[in-house]
């Protein structure tokens, strides 16, 4: 019988709309005719004990239920024949309803009670000799079901947002966003599903079990040159320069142009409240998830062979990948055991290690934590001048350019050494990996070779650890002190070698080692500067002389149109 949740109250049986209400009943009473014709399963609606099944017909006897009271019962339980009756005022929406939360119940029902014999035999229905017979031939394949259903995850569910002008102008905006970045998007020759077959690697040296052997390449025979900040290349056959095999997707006024549309976009009202809107229905999807599902993740988790996760730092600066106590041990270790190498210039003198630190009045014994003072504490907040300043061990320059620079006197021997100790930390962890960042400043074009001779020469390899490239916005600094005369020098300087060694490896072979293990490129500058955006009339670098920085979206435009 199909009984709608708004005639169902707690304590009361269900009734007719129009009838009284029904006094509470006890194991023995009956149901009236009225509200069971045709026989088959029904409930009452005690909300103790007292519930129980009606089966065998019209009026047929009630079956005190073994637990709790059940307001609701699917057909057909223990072989009873429930009639589908619905009771007057009731509609069919509301029966389907109930009966597709009437199967679940029972299903749930079946799943705890092991089986549709198990639970005939706990509501009494079947005599027990016979319950177990027909327990010990179930169907083995429902059973499994069961057991496989309690191990799948609950789906949270959440309604549609209901379509109005607003909501549709705001979509609108937001699929034309979509389509921007489509268009710029980087799409790499080979798809995911191309290389499928593939077969995966546990660690980079699997791929290149040498990396640091240079196999020697031939000429690819293509030519380069710098046009309007970006690098064109051709091909070998093409002479006079004309087709671009690699073309960008835009120009520079393109980028800006769509740049601002979607910073317009963003800075729209509605746009907000529903993005919003749609991130606290998020959370608490995602909130909701957790707590149907929690311990289902962890029983997976502990079946699984291994880790599924590892703690990976994607932003480390190479300068700063020692804790402080791992570098005050190794400067100490140094000054006792090397205090007589040479290990700067200054002062039109060359200077060792132990002078160094007599001219700056500290012994091995003075150095402390403290001292050091390279702690990232509450006073570099938003500091990033001082924030700079805490690379300066004990304060003092010249001993970061001693310990943590790979190009000075000791061509970075020291660095080399600590950097071989953190990976021995690494791989000791097991599951901890790195991505450590190094600087490519642009100020020469040969900071890539020296870069690479220091990572070759000192053999810094690592399966937990990769190296990405980061580049300082620091333009206005290079300007002022004359090193450079424009934004595009300092391009040059950037990729120029890159394309060089791609097109012929033979011209930078310890870089071209050095480029298999490098993931990614990146800026890095104090990004709470205030700064005017581009605009489609920027001019373009070669005539971009001034002495002001260029803003974050002209660097990022020509960094991502080179590579």
């Amino acid at each position: 019988m199909s009984v709608s949740d708004a005639q169902l109250v707690e304590g009361e049986s269900p009734r007719a709309p129009g009838q009284p209400v029904n006094r509470r009943r006890g194991p023995g009473d009956v149901f009236p005719g009225s509200l069971n014709s045709g026989g088959g399963a029904a409930t009452t609606g005690n909300s103790s004990a007292g519930g129980g099944i009606v089966s065998g017909g019209p009026c047929g006897p009630v079956v005190p239920s073994s637990g709790p009271s059940m307001r609701k019962l699917s057909n057909n339980v223990g072989g009873g024949a429930a009639a589908n009756h619905l009771i007057p005022g009731s509609t069919s929406s509301a029966a389907a309803a109930q009966d597709r939360a009437q199967k679940a119940a029972l299903d749930m029902m079946i799943a705890a009670t092991g089986g549709t014999g198990g639970l005939a035999t706990k509501l009494g229905m079947v005599p027990a000799g016979a319950a177990q017979g027909a327990t010990a031939s179930a169907d083995k394949s429902g059973d499994q079901l069961a057991l496989n259903a309690g191990d799948e995850y609950s789906r949270v569910i959440t309604p549609e947002t209901a379509m109005t002008d607003e909501v549709e102008e705001v979509c609108g905006s937001l699929v034309e966003c979509l389509e921007l970045r489509k268009h710029w998007l980087f799409r790499p020759s080979l798809s995911a599903e191309a290389r499928r077959h593939e077969q995966e690697a546990a660690v980079p040296s699997d791929i290149i079990p040498d990396p640091f052997k240079y196999e020697p390449m031939p000429q690819s025979g293509h030519t380069f040159r710098m046009v309007d900040g970006v690098m064109a290349v051709y091909g070998s056959e093409d002479r006079e320069q004309l087709d671009n095999l690699f073309p960008v997707p835009g120009t520079a006024s393109e980028f800006f142009t769509d740049m601002h549309r979607i910073l317009r976009y963003g800075s729209s009202g509605p746009v907000k409240s529903f993005c919003h809107h749609r991130l606290i229905l998020l959370e608490q999807k995602f909130n909701l998830h957790v707590m149907l599902n929690s311990d289902k993740e962890f029983r997976a988790q502990k079946a699984a062979p291994h880790r599924d996760f590892y703690n990976v730092d994607t932003h480390i600066h190479h300068s700063a990948c020692m804790h402080q106590k791992h570098l005050l041990r190794f400067i100490k270790s140094k000054l006792r055991k090397e205090p007589d190498e040479v290990v700067i210039f200054r002062d039109g003198k060359y200077l060792t290690l132990q002078e160094v630190f007599e001219s700056l009045k500290l012994t091995g014994y003075d150095l402390n934590v403290d001292t050091l003072d390279m702690h990232a504490d509450k006073n570099t907040f938003h500091r990033f001048d001082k924030f700079n300043l805490k690379y300066n061990p004990c304060g003092q320059s010249r001993l970061r350019e001693i310990f943590i620079k790979q190009d000075n006197l000791i061509h970075g021997r020291f660095l080399a050494e600590l950097t071989k100790e953190v990976f021995s930390d690494l791989e000791s962890s097991k599951y901890q990996h790195a991505e450590m960042r190094v600087s490519i400043y642009g100020r020469k074009a040969m900071e890539w070779d020296i870069l690479a001779a220091w990572v070759v020469g000192f053999q810094l390899h690592s399966d937990n650890n990769v190296w990405l490239i980061q580049i300082p916005r620091l333009y206005n600094v290079y300007k002022e002190t004359g090193v450079i005369e424009n934004f595009q020098q300092m391009l040059d300087n950037i990729f120029e070698p890159l394309f060089e060694v791609t097109a012929d490896p033979a011209t930078h072979p310890q870089l071209h080692v050095l480029l298999s293990m490098v993931v990614g490129f990146d800026m890095v500058d104090d990004e709470s500067k205030p700064e005017r955006r581009p605009t489609k009339h920027t001019e373009p670098p070669e005539r971009w002389n001034t002495k002001h920085n260029c803003a974050y979206a002209y660097y990022a435009y020509y960094i991502y149109a080179n590579l």
